[in-house]
């Protein structure tokens, strides 16, 4: 590919999506548009923007990675460079740069689901009633803070939890753990989120900069 190429890519954009599927990754390692670049499947000899010869060999590639579990997708755009890096694929300068200069998606779903996990873990050993409650207040300010602020992020992105309203997100959370083998029950759930809406709730805005719950 030459410069003129991969000047109509938007590196910024796609640095910045929180997962690649394997044709974009493709099509960016390349230094092609992803949402214009026609698929293997697509392709034509009146096709508007054929894909160039390197294109299917390297998709195969690609898709091969992915059936074999070698290669996720969606993949988060750090991870895939590295793999494609480990794997001496060459990788356009001006993709690594957006990348390495956007900060990563917290994944609030997944550090909720460890730090209830720790929770669980913590109620098991102290037993059932106040005692819990005494060895979560026995960690540091700071920990507390951050584990509140942590399963409400969660509750409130991935599941929609507001505490002025009933909603399911309680009842949701406890089924996904459930799945991971937790048995925790959506009361639990339901407390703790309470627990971290009232103790760090005040500090969460919308876009605008207002109070999210209205506190």
């Amino acid at each position: 590919m030459d410069e003129q190429d991969s000047s109509h890519v938007d590196f910024g954009y796609w640095a910045r999506m929180p997962g690649w599927r394997v044709k974009e990754a493709g099509a960016l390692l390349l230094g092609l548009e992803p949402l214009q670049i026609a698929s293997d499947q697509q392709q034509t000899a009146n096709a508007k923007h054929p894909a160039p010869p390197e294109y299917t060999p390297l998709l195969h590639l690609l898709r091969r990675a992915r059936s074999m579990d070698l290669l996720k997708s969606p993949v988060a755009p750090r991870d895939f460079l590295e793999w494609a890096k480990a794997n001496q694929l060459r990788v356009p300068k001006e993709l690594e740069d957006a990348v390495a200069g956007t900060t990563p998606l917290r994944d609030w779903k997944t550090e909720a689901e460890r730090y209830l996990r720790r929770c669980r873990r913590l109620k098991r050993q102290a037993g059932q009633g106040p005692k819990a409650d005494d060895d979560f207040d026995a960690l540091a300010p700071k920990s507390k803070t951050s584990l509140l602020t942590i399963i409400l992020g969660m509750a409130v992105e991935k599941y929609r939890y507001n505490p002025n309203k009933n909603n399911s997100a309680a009842k949701n959370v406890a089924s996904d753990l459930n799945k991971l083998g937790s048995d925790l029950r959506d009361q639990t759930v339901r407390t703790w989120l309470a627990r971290a809406a009232e103790a760090v709730g005040p500090d969460f805005q919308d876009q605008d900069g207002n109070s999210l719950f209205g506190f």
